[in-house]
């Protein structure tokens, strides 16, 4: 059974990937003029453990 620090470390790892990538989502949607991802979707994604991905996507950053 994996530890408990191997379950958050992979959580961490997931919510900010996907974090990350919808911040990117809603950045790209923005340059083309599109309807953008709902405020509440993205600070849905940055709170539970998110910030870092959605600070990387905010940037445009490249990990």
């Amino acid at each position: 059974m994996p530890e408990l620090t191997q379950i958050l470390t992979i959580y961490l790892v997931t919510i900010n990937v996907a974090t990350f990538f919808v911040y990117g989502l809603d950045k790209w949607k923005a340059k083309q003029s599109r309807w953008r991802v709902r405020e509440a979707a993205l600070l849905l994604l940055a709170v539970p453990g998110g910030s870092i991905g959605a600070w990387l996507g905010m940037k445009g950053m490249i990990l």
